[in-house]
C-alpha cells in the first residue's frame, strides 16, 4: 500500500454514504482495502497508519478493514463476496486489477485516466469517473441500491474481459499479427 494508489479517495467516498444509507445498511457496509504491503518499507508502514487514522477521523473505522499482502485464494474469495471494487489510482499504467475484477464478474468504479480507460466500459462494465469522493460515492450508491445493476455490470465485465483480454483473445490478436506480416511479405 502506497500513496500513489490514492486509497484515501475510497475512504472519503465511503464516508459520503454514511448519511445516505439507512443505519441498518450502513452497519452492514464494509470497505475492504486489500493490497501489497511490506512492513520493511517505511512508506508502507507510514501510509497504512495514515489510512487507519483517516478512517477514524471520518468516523468509518468500523466499516473499514485493511488486509495486507493477502494470498490469491483469499483475494478470490473477497472478489466473490464483494458488490464492486473501487480502483482509485490516477494515471495508473494498464493495471491488472480491473481485469481480475471483471473476470470475477464484479463491476469496477475507477478514475477516468490511464489503464482503466482500456479495461472498463463506462456504464456497462463499471464506471469511469473523475477522481473525487462525490463521483465515486454516487456510483457506489447506485450499485448498492440496485442489486440487478451490479450483477448485470459484473456479467458484462466478465464478457468484456473474455473478449478483449483472455488467452484466446491474445491468441487471435497474435495470429492476426502473423497473418498481416505474411500478407505483407507476399505483396513485395
Amino acid at each position: 500500500m502506497n500513496a500513489k494508489k490514492n486509497i484515501g479517495l475510497a475512504l472519503h467516498a465511503v464516508s459520503e454514504l454514511k448519511n445516505k444509507l439507512e443505519p441498518a445498511r450502513w452497519q452492514k457496509l464494509k470497505l475492504v482495502v486489500a493490497g501489497g504491503y511490506d512492513h520493511r518499507v517505511r512508506e508502507n508502514v507510514e501510509h497504512l497508519l495514515e489510512l487507519t487514522n483517516l478512517a477514524k477521523e471520518l468516523g468509518i473505522s468500523d466499516n473499514v478493514e485493511f488486509k495486507t499482502s493477502i494470498p490469491d485464494k483469499e483475494l478470490k474469495e473477497l472478489l466473490r463476496q464483494c458488490k464492486c471494487v473501487l480502483y482509485t489510482p490516477t494515471n495508473e499504467h494498464f493495471g491488472i486489477v480491473p481485469i481480475e475484477v471483471g473476470w470475477s464478474k464484479r463491476p469496477v468504479i475507477a478514475a477516468n485516466s490511464g489503464g482503466p480507460l482500456e479495461s472498463i466500459v463506462h456504464g456497462e462494465t463499471g464506471y469511469l469517473v473523475p477522481p473525487n469522493k462525490k463521483k465515486f460515492s454516487s456510483c457506489l450508491l447506485e450499485l448498492l441500491s440496485d442489486t440487478n445493476l451490479a450483477e448485470r455490470m459484473g456479467q458484462a465485465a466478465h464478457e468484456h474481459v473474455k473478449i478483449k483480454f483472455s488467452i484466446e483473445a491474445f491468441e487471435r490478436k497474435l495470429a492476426n499479427v502473423f497473418y498481416e506480416m505474411l500478407s505483407d511479405k507476399k505483396s513485395i
